[in-house]
């Protein structure tokens, strides 16, 4: 992906972030419409990240490119998931309701665009873990053995992470456009009001697959970094800050937690 294709995708998520208020909460035809984008959004997301897990996998044993990899072992499965998503966006979102509105709301409108910047968000998540360089900073099995072991348990539990996450915020966003249900009774109206929904955990489900006090990320690195030997310094070079030579388990496990976000 083109640093041009990743600004035209951040200025596009911001822009539906920022949109202004709407004048009143959602018709059915309205939240449906919204709610479609959300889950074919959540769907090419999580195979994008499933399939960038299988392809760090087969790096540390091939050496292949990483990004490269992923449409070459799945670009079915992510056209698949692409034009469903796009199918089921012009049957919820285009035209009119039979009370003559919009089915696609002008204050959460996208024009079915936010399902094309979705493999953003495993692309952000593994410049977390390995910098802007991905393919540099992957080590393989001949090169370190236990280091690529490390980067490919950590990753993958960070892109659970992620999923979890857009699970939760995207029920919580659900249960906000509905008119009588919490956390906005009236109906939620604007981007911002459904902003909220980040972090969104109920059922402590994030807390137990993120950065909650049953936090995995860290649990990963620690059994499958430190407990064998890892140079955290070396596996995470992204997390080694400037004026420091190392980094820790906590620093590491935060930073990829904060990347793993809608």
């Amino acid at each position: 992906m083109t640093t041009s294709t990743r600004l035209r995708a951040s200025a596009l998520v911001l822009s539906l972030v920022l949109a202004s208020p709407a004048a009143a909460a959602l018709t059915k035809a309205q939240q449906q419409c919204v709610n479609t984008q959300n889950q074919g959004w959540q769907k090419i997301v999580a195979t994008f990240g499933k399939l960038t897990s299988t392809c760090i996998g087969i790096h540390n044993k091939d050496l292949v490119d990483i990004e490269a990899c992923v449409p070459a072992i799945g670009g079915d499965k992510l056209d698949k998931a692409f034009f469903k998503a796009l199918d089921a966006y012009d049957k919820k979102c285009f035209g009119l309701d039979g009370d003559g509105q919009p089915k696609e709301p002008d204050v959460f409108s996208s024009g079915g665009e936010v399902l094309f910047v979705a493999p953003v968000e495993g692309l952000r998540m593994l410049g977390a873990l390995y910098g802007v360089d991905v393919e540099a900073a992957a080590t393989d099995n001949i090169e370190n053995k236990a280091a690529a072991s490390c980067q490919a348990a950590v990753a993958k539990t960070v892109l659970k992470c992620a999923d979890v996450r857009r699970k939760s915020f995207n029920a919580c966003k659900k249960s906000a456009l509905a008119v009588d249900k919490e956390p906005f009774p009236n109906g939620a109206e604007t981007p911002a009001e459904l902003a909220t929904c980040y972090g969104f955990d109920p059922k402590a489900a994030l807390a137990k697959a993120c950065d909650g006090p049953e936090d995995k990320i860290r649990a990963e690195i620690g059994n499958k970094c430190v407990a064998k030997g890892v140079d955290m310094a070396v596996a995470f070079r992204s997390a080694v800050r400037p004026t420091s030579t190392a980094c820790t388990p906590v620093s590491t496990g935060r930073r990829a937690a904060r990347s793993a976000r809608p």
